[in-house]
């Protein structure tokens, strides 16, 4: 590598293991911008591997991944070729002599038949499930059947059922918060995140993620929407109660009804994908 060329791509002392196999021991390398390096060995030496870690489809047990001067090594995979790193691999494409238009069109092509075959196969099941129960219901069909029994076992046995699903997803949404938390604190430490005023994420690496801004902004906000939400709600519910008439009550009140049982993270995606963007291309307009 030249003297003056900055270092694009750096690994040091990468090593990765499978099992009690070591394909990477202590790999470093250093790419420079405008710069081309070929990495030579026989088959099972470990060049995939050191691809594969480079980008991020596996992470090393060891070592550090810089590209550009950032630390990249905890980055997964789309957050690096979002920061230009990525990989062809060297297999040849049986599309080679097409566009790139041409490729995606004969790609769509193939999903649309594909789609168009699982529309009818499934379409089939629904008719044999439908035909089938015709026949059951037809066989059972008998003066001494006690169908409100039978009905209320299997209405019964579906609110089990669902709330079964309510609480396997509560009990996997915990250990998904433990397990990624105690992963978050692997990667970033517990002081800085508890102790720190400073709220500043990058992509490229070097965040400063302080807990104090998140609860502030937190509470800020809450102040504000409770600032609004608790008048207009007391405005309302005193209206309804007290001047609406039946008709108007009677339209009203399951209006209000559905809008609370909405979660609020639907408003606020609203809110982001649309009103945000509203506000800003407003202000934004030159005066």
């Amino acid at each position: 590598m030249a003297d003056d060329a900055p270092i694009q791509l750096q690994a040091v002392e990468l090593r990765k293991s499978f099992g009690k196999r070591a394909v990477l021991d202590g790999v470093s390398l250093e790419v420079g911008q405008g710069e081309i390096v070929g990495l030579f060995g026989p088959d099972g030496a470990g060049k995939t591997t050191t691809f594969y870690c480079l980008l991020g489809l596996l992470r090393p047990d060891m070592g550090r991944i810089m590209l550009a001067g950032a630390d990249v090594t905890a980055l997964p995979f789309y957050r690096r070729a979002m920061l230009g790193l990525a990989y062809l691999p060297e297999q040849p494409s049986i599309f080679r002599g097409l566009t790139v238009e041409q490729n995606i069109l004969s790609v769509a092509k193939e999903y649309r038949k594909i789609k168009d075959t699982l529309g009818l196969w499934m379409a089939g099941v629904v008719g044999l499930l439908a035909v089938a129960g015709f026949v059951v219901s037809i066989k059972r069909i008998d003066p001494d059947y006690r169908a409100r029994n039978v009905s209320e076992r299997a209405i019964k046995t579906l609110l089990i059922g669902a709330s079964l699903v309510a609480i396997l997803t509560t009990v996997g949404i915990i250990f998904s918060l433990v397990f990624e938390t105690v992963r978050f604190f692997g990667l970033y430490p517990a002081k800085d995140f508890f102790f720190s005023l400073t709220w500043n994420p990058q992509f490229s690496g070097g965040s400063d993620l302080g807990i104090f801004p998140l609860l502030w902004g937190t509470l800020y906000v809450s102040f504000v929407a409770l600032l609004f939400a608790v008048p207009i709600g007391l405005m309302v519910a005193i209206y309804l109660s007290e001047y609406a008439t039946s008709r108007v009550r009677s339209i009203i009140k399951p209006m209000v009804e559905v809008l609370a049982g909405i979660p609020t993270i639907v408003y606020g995606l609203f809110a982001l994908i649309t009103v945000g963007p509203l506000l800003r291309d407003y202000f934004a307009q030159p005066l």
